[in-house]
């Protein structure tokens, strides 16, 4: 993969993730009421945007890429298993494709290394 287009894939991934992380901390009404749809509460919903903002966040810094690529995959995934827990398998579906890019960048990374 060339290197802009990692920086480009890693960019974009890393801001989505800090900017839902930041939506569900920041317990914006969308978010709590989404949670609540899904049968969860607010601490899940704090816990899942901690996740996403550290992990999008850490992942710009190179030493602690993989890790930070890693939250930011896992933190996806998990928001994947929210969408599919409020019934919404075919949104649920599409979500996976974030999950396999960032999975993928933290794939490299973990090679290059």
């Amino acid at each position: 993969m060339p290197k802009f287009v990692f920086l480009s894939a890693l960019i974009a991934v890393s801001l989505i993730s800090i900017a839902a992380g930041a939506a569900k901390v920041m317990r914006t009404p969308q978010e709590v009421e989404f949670f609540m749809q899904a049968g969860l509460g607010i601490i899940p919903l704090i816990i899942l945007g901690v996740i996403q903002s550290a992990g999008g966040v850490i992942a710009f810094l190179p030493k602690f890429r993989f890790a930070g690529l890693s939250l930011v995959t896992l933190g996806f995934f998990l928001s994947v298993v929210v969408i599919a827990l409020t019934g919404n398998i075919a949104f649920a579906a599409i979500s996976m494709l974030p999950v396999l890019l960032s999975g993928g960048l933290a794939l490299r990374e973990r090679n290059r290394a």
